[in-house]
């Protein structure tokens, strides 16, 4: 059975496989802050193959020294509410004193009515858990001005 990239024997063979079409890489890198890994690894996953560059932390803490590190980098943030020490409410507000221009798209699985208003009115734009990848996507490149 011959797939798009071709076989194993193909290889063995010397022939070349077809290569996937690359995603283009955007121009836009986005920091997913969220202590939940498997979430963290699949906006990874999610986010890499829309073509962002993704940088990823499991905590406010580290979330904002990665911003430190790469503030004229990243344009976009995906923050969680609910984590431990650094709350989403208190990442924020570092992160704004940091970076006032970086948008700010904040996730919780709590419905949008029992999020504090400081955060509820710092963030660009807010997804409640669950949402689905293009609802993640469209609501980055609208936050992020950036052409579909």
């Amino acid at each position: 059975m011959r797939g798009k990239l071709g076989t194993w024997w193909d290889g063995m063979l010397g022939r070349a496989a077809e290569s996937p079409a690359p995603v283009p890489v955007l121009a836009a890198t986005v920091l997913v802050i969220d202590d939940d890994a498997a979430f963290r690894d699949s906006m990874h996953a999610v986010l890499e193959a829309a073509g962002f560059k993704v940088l990823t932390a499991d905590s406010g803490v580290k979330g904002l020294n990665m911003i430190r590190y790469a503030i004229s980098e990243v344009r976009g943030v995906l923050l969680d509410y609910r984590m431990p020490r650094f709350d989403g409410t208190t990442t924020l507000k570092h992160l704004r004193e940091m970076n006032p221009t970086v948008h700010v798209v904040a996730v919780s699985g709590l419905p949008m009515e029992e999020i504090p208003a400081p955060f509820r009115v710092g963030v660009d734009s807010f997804l409640p858990k669950p949402f689905a990848n293009e609802q993640l996507i469209t609501t980055l490149r609208t936050v992020l001005k950036m052409q579909p």
